[in-house]
């Protein structure tokens, strides 16, 4: 049989979670105020250590969420990262065989015109020089004629040449 009895409710943000319950003081004496007191201080205490226990638990719960989501995002990083890397890695090799191509082209294109049309043009400047050392001094007309035809010749060579020249950029000489 008990003698005395008392109790206190646990609560939480206004909520009951529990209890705590005293029996049969020493010296068979019954609890009073003080002793409620002292219970209820010991009950606030209570409450506060298991919400602190509770949100403690929550929180190592929710770090060990987020450092997993973490973990799984930094792996998702690391590998749009590598794949990223081997996309550059594969422009570049794009890139330099495009502009080996292009120097090649234009190596070809410079060559064709150097060994070909131009070879013509000095032919037919030739020529022209030939013709008007051979023409009697009267014609005058046409003595200014292939002058003029001359004239243009030189012309079209020099701009031959300036296309030709122009066909290998000096980034390319540089490198």
């Amino acid at each position: 049989p008990m003698t005395s009895f008392l109790g206190i409710p646990i609560r939480v943000h206004g909520r009951s979670i529990g209890g705590l319950y005293l029996t049969d003081k020493q010296g068979g004496e019954r609890f009073d105020s003080e002793d409620e007191q002292l219970l209820s201080m010991l009950a606030a205490y209570a409450g506060i250590a298991i919400e602190n226990a509770r949100l403690y638990t929550e929180l190592t719960g929710m770090n060990e969420a987020l450092e997993e989501r973490v973990q799984a995002r930094t792996a998702e990083l690391e590998t749009v990262s590598a794949e990223r890397a081997r996309y550059a890695l594969q422009l570049r090799q794009v890139l330099n065989r495009t502009v080996r191509t292009q120097e090649a082209e234009r190596q070809r294109i410079a060559k064709d015109i150097h060994d070909g049309v131009s070879q013509w043009l000095m032919g037919a400047l030739f020529e022209m020089q030939a013709a008007r050392v051979r023409l009697p001094d009267d014609l005058t007309e046409v003595q200014q004629h292939l002058s003029e035809a001359q004239r243009v010749l030189k012309e079209v060579k020099d701009e031959m040449r300036r296309v030709i020249y122009d066909l290998h950029p000096p980034l390319l000489e540089s490198n």
